[in-house]
């Protein structure tokens, strides 16, 4: 256990500082000295100022380190840090290649190496002044192979160079949305939760796609399965839909895309398609990835559907009225694709 003990003379001048402080946020780490001095835990002190305990032990800390002085001179969020460009550099090292969670670590290994004491408050200051912010990290395939996407990326954007007037370019995908409720981020009070139903059902739509690159638009059909049969039925669906002009896709490596019936299928004669498939592991380099995760954002995340026929109405009338969504889609759907860093 911690030794707060402070003598009689420290507790009158912290007591006497204390009445003469006018700012109440410095008012409140000498009253937190002070009380822990006179016998208070730093739970009850915590308690009683509203102020995390980590924050409470610190202020102690820096009075026993440098008097009235340092503990008035420390900023939570503002101030001079107590870490010197060498160290920050270090630490923004350190934090760039290594994941905390919280600030709350990211403070243990400034002590550690530096020997300097810092509450969570003044490490996410000090993490914000650096750069940093507070995100999820990005999940990449471990097998990508950034030789084969940087390839791919220069053969994209020759392709892109190339198109004729009444060419195309559409990138080609599958997803399974299924009929349960996802939560997803959203503003809550603190100190309380909010709460979304659920359902047990596990019916789940097949959607086959293609996303235009031109145009912004989605051409879907759903199925019962996702076969070759059903990748012939999208790839026919589609050249109705352009009538004239080359039809270049974009796919993954799913078998039903690579299957002996669709290569038939791209080798009848007239037939206007040409197939382009992506390096295995590489969503980050398909487009229409990215319109599923919009769709999900708009329909599915943090809504509760409760059957399944209106769970689909939801989920087709998202993509028939796709195009109140342009805006939205003309900023999203660019083909900035990065190569995945292991």
């Amino acid at each position: 256990m911690l030794d707060y003990t402070l003598s009689v003379a420290e507790l009158a001048t912290l007591r006497e500082a204390h009445r003469k402080e006018k700012k109440k946020r410095l008012a409140d780490r000498l009253k937190a000295v002070y009380l822990l001095g006179s016998g208070w835990t730093a739970q009850k002190v915590s308690e009683a100022l509203l102020v995390d305990e980590d924050t409470i032990r610190n202020w102690f800390h820096l009075y026993q380190a440098g008097g009235q002085k340092r503990l008035l001179h420390w900023q939570v969020g503002g101030s001079k840090p107590y870490l010197n460009v060498g160290q920050q550099m270090t630490l923004k090292q350190h934090v760039t290649k290594t994941l905390h969670s919280t600030c709350k670590a990211v403070g243990q290994y400034i002590r550690q190496q530096f020997q300097v004491n810092h509450a969570p408050r003044s490490v996410s200051a000090l993490l914000r002044r650096l750069g940093f912010s507070h995100k999820k990290p990005k999940v990449v395939l471990g097998k990508a192979d950034a030789v084969a996407q940087t390839q791919f990326i220069a053969h994209w954007e020759m392709l892109k160079a190339n198109l004729g007037e009444q060419d195309d370019v559409y990138f080609m995908d599958a997803t399974h949305p299924q009929h349960n409720t996802q939560a997803g981020y959203g503003w809550i009070l603190k100190g309380q939760d909010f709460n979304l139903h659920s359902n047990t059902g596990l019916e789940r739509l097949n959607i086959n796609g293609v996303f235009s690159f031109k145009t912004l638009r989605p051409l879907i059909r759903t199925e019962e399965t996702i076969n070759a049969q059903a990748a012939i039925r999208l790839l026919e669906d589609l050249e109705a839909a352009q009538p004239v002009g080359k039809i270049h896709i974009i796919a993954d490596n799913a078998r039903y895309y690579r299957s002996a019936l669709v290569k038939a299928h791209l080798a009848t004669e007239g037939c206007r398609i040409q197939i382009h498939f992506l390096p295995p592991y590489s969503p980050n380099l398909n487009l229409i990835e990215r319109l599923w995760g919009f769709f999900k954002r708009k329909v599915i995340y943090g809504t509760y559907y409760d059957t399944f026929v209106k769970f689909k109405n939801a989920t087709l009338g998202f993509f028939r009225d796709i195009g109140k969504h342009h805006q939205e889609l003309s900023t999203l759907m660019t083909d900035n694709f990065r190569v995945a860093k292991i």
